[in-house]
């Protein structure tokens, strides 16, 4: 299935330099089989004509929808033209200026449409897989989507349960509405060290505005609101040792092969296709930046100066971790939400970054590629589970990690790290280490003193008690708690047992 950004990804776009080869029928030629060599050779999807020094390019991917199963999925995507100058050293000048739009339907699961106008340009590298550099804008963006789910049964005025029909037709969930007034981007690629590529991108957008209606167990009468809008946001991408060329194969093999029973059929050399693929990317990294944004729900307003997200992704590799930072500044709950006294021990401030790590994908990804049989009726039937385990986690755990965790309101500060080892084994215990430090905690223990009993008891009781097994720190005010997990169930903190070893 071709999409918008399946194509840019194919083509960026680029600067012209000064010595160009003018296009001939024996350039066209060569870019056709190019092209075809990602989206197959099916008549009509790729037409190239030489136009002076440019190439004319279009892509209809109408062809390549006839061939799907329309029971199950229809596409509609009008062509898309490129224009493209050929430099003599491997490397193509492509630029684009057009309107967009995309409609796909998934039946009884989505229904979506993607509209948006498009300028861009740069170069695409043949020995790459991917562009040397290209930048572009995207403006007037918009997506439709509406949600579907089986029909469900419901009780009758006697209160028994009647069964759907069969032929019931599928309930809507949601439908989700949203625009984007435009969008910028900007990426560069070069080779990277291990045969991959490494790319570089940022992006920045403005004018967000989204608008869902839910629709709890199918029910059209009792929609649930949630809007959102964010005046602006930004952010980068860093992707190192992308396998761009064996993505580009792997992709171009899915293409040439469209039904099921195909891809049955070429199924041993799938396995070396995938294989030729791996490790995908050896890390992702994806950061991104909300400014002043607002979320509208049934019960208010929340409103939030800044919200950052950073991802992080290890490829299909043998040390692969995954990471993710979530960040606000100054959030605004709904008014009336919270009781007067609680308002100043609202965080102002918050920052979590965690991370997985002791996951072997290589080894992982390796024996599925080998084990699978797709013409049985269980594809993964000769997969060894234990074996799998064994393979994907080598050291028998998974390692959980918290980065200088922050939590800042109007009168406090905490701060917390910590690592830990989660066995995988049935009845193992935790073993690792935390430290947490705080300051202000005793301005929030007089605030829930002086609120109503009925409303704090609890949570001032736990408060103080953590007060009292806490150490000084180092500066005025400031708390620790170091803490232990020590692998046999105990758990000390600041030297203390606090729970004592599991009994056999």
């Amino acid at each position: 299935m071709l999409d918008r950004y399946t194509t840019t990804a194919l083509l960026a776009l680029m600067p012209i330099p000064a010595l160009a080869v003018p296009a001939t029928d024996a350039g066209a030629e060569r870019l056709t089989q190019i092209f075809q060599s990602y989206l197959g050779t099916t008549e009509g999807v790729i037409a190239v004509t030489p136009a002076g020094d440019f190439y004319d390019m279009s892509i209809d991917p109408a062809p390549l929808v006839a061939k799907l199963p329309e029971d199950k999925l229809t596409l509609e995507m009008k062509p898309i033209a490129y224009r493209l100058q050929d430099n003599g050293d491997g490397t193509w000048n492509v630029s684009e200026e057009q309107d967009f739009s995309v409609s796909i339907k998934i039946k009884d699961v989505q229904d979506q449409t993607i509209t948006l106008h498009s300028r861009s340009s740069g170069i695409w590298d043949e020995s790459l897989g991917t562009f040397r550099e290209n930048k572009g804008e995207l403006t007037n963006m918009v997506t439709e989507t509406i949600q579907y789910q089986p029909a469900t049964g419901s009780l009758d005025d006697a209160g028994n349960w009647i069964e759907p029909a069969p032929d019931a037709a599928p309930v809507i969930v949601s439908r989700d509405s949203q625009t984007t007034e435009s969008m910028t981007y900007e990426n560069r690629a070069a080779a990277g060290t291990a045969g991959g590529v490494d790319i570089d991108g940022s992006f920045a957008a403005r004018g967000l505005v989204q608008n869902m209606q839910i629709y709890p167990g199918g029910d059209q009468e009792a929609p649930i609101h949630v809007g959102f809008t964010s005046p602006a946001y930004d952010g980068a991408v860093k992707i190192d040792e992308l396998q761009s060329k064996g993505l580009l194969a792997l992709a171009a093999w899915f293409v040439a092969r469209p039904s099921e029973a195909l891809i049955k059929e070429g199924q041993n050399d799938l396995r070396a296709q995938l294989t030729s693929a791996l490790p995908l990317w050896n890390d992702m990294a994806i950061d991104a930046t909300m400014h002043d944004s607002t979320v509208d729900t049934p019960i208010g307003r929340f409103a939030m100066e800044e919200m950052s997200i950073d991802f992080g992704l290890s490829g299909l590799i043998s040390d692969a971790k995954f990471g993710q930072r979530v960040g606000l500044r100054n959030l605004t709950l709904p008014e009336g939400l919270a009781p007067d006294w609680s308002l100043p021990l609202i965080p102002s401030q918050l920052d979590l970054d965690l991370q997985l790590d002791g996951l072997d994908l290589a080894a992982a990804s390796k024996m599925l590629i080998e084990s699978y049989d797709l013409n049985a009726e269980d594809p993964l039937g000769t997969l060894d589970a234990p074996a799998m385990q064994q393979a994907t986690f080598p050291k028998g755990h998974i390692t959980f990690s918290l980065k200088d965790g922050k939590i800042t309101g109007q009168d406090y500060n905490v701060i917390a790290s910590g690592q830990m080892n989660s066995p995988l084994t049935p009845g193992g215990s935790p073993e690792g280490t935390a430290r947490i430090a705080a300051t202000g905690l005793a301005k929030i223990e007089a605030a829930l003193a002086a609120a109503p009993p009925e409303e704090t008891a609890q949570p001032l009781t736990m408060l103080r008690m953590a007060r009292a097994m806490a150490k000084p720190g180092t500066t005025e005010g400031e708390q620790i708690w170091e803490i232990q997990a020590l692998g046999t169930g105990e758990v000390k903190v600041n030297g203390m047992a606090l729970r004592g070893p599991s009994q056999p």
